[in-house]
């Protein structure tokens, strides 16, 4: 009696560290500004260096609230430069506040047999503004 027995993978989550500030703050002189700041490291398909092949991909989760604070081209993203990403957003002329979302990391390799394709941290980003000359 002969048994063939088939071991098949499942896709392990991307790995990468947030930063310890995951609080980004501007103060806006203008209206509007432009913010760019390195937020991750460590950013790799999975733990166990198997699954470099996979596609990366980041993304920024934030309520309606959130998404109306940044302009619609500048909606916060991030850009990943090799094992580390940088947080990009322009936000709305005179838009101010703190919204709560998550930073998500997605691989290419799906869910298949309990797999696991995302990994996600909390975010808060504080947009401030800046006190303003009075006018006459």
């Amino acid at each position: 009696l002969f048994f063939d027995i088939h071991v098949l993978p499942i896709n392990n989550p991307p790995i990468f560290t947030l930063l310890d500030n995951t609080t980004a703050t501007v103060e806006s002189t203008n209206g509007s500004t432009r913010f760019t700041e390195r937020l991750a490291s460590g950013i790799a398909a999975d733990a166990f260096g198997r699954e470099a092949h996979q596609k990366l991909l980041f993304r920024i989760e934030l309520d309606a609230k959130g998404r109306e604070m940044f302009t619609e081209e500048g909606q916060p993203k991030m850009r990943i430069a090799g094992a580390e990403a940088w947080i990009e957003f322009e936000n709305a002329e005179f838009q101010f506040g703190v919204t709560d979302g998550y930073v998500v990391l997605q691989d290419d390799g799906g869910v298949e047999r309990g797999g696991t394709d995302e990994t996600r941290f909390p975010l808060k980003i504080q947009v401030c503004p800046v006190n303003q000359a009075p006018g006459f």
